[in-house]
């Protein structure tokens, strides 16, 4: 199958449109091995729950406290 590409006007832009060969996309290796795909879960998942706990100390501070709004701000700003 060859790639067809066209032009269609919208809103006064062009736009590109391609077909893809699907001929290519039998090929089923990839750059990253399943275990390495569990490893970026895992750490995102992990980095994602202690984001969440900086942010949830973070909103506490910033409610429950006397400090001065620069200090506030400061926390704010090192969140």
């Amino acid at each position: 199958m060859q790639m067809a590409v066209y032009q269609r006007p919208v809103f006064g832009m062009a736009f590109i449109l391609v077909t893809i060969n699907t001929d290519s996309l039998a090929d089923t290796s990839s750059p990253i091995s399943p275990g390495q795909l569990e490893d970026i879960f895992y750490g995102f998942f992990v980095s994602t729950i202690l984001f969440g706990i900086c942010v949830t100390q973070a909103w506490t501070y910033i409610n429950t406290n006397r400090d001065t709004w620069v200090i506030r701000v400061w926390v704010m700003a090192l969140l």
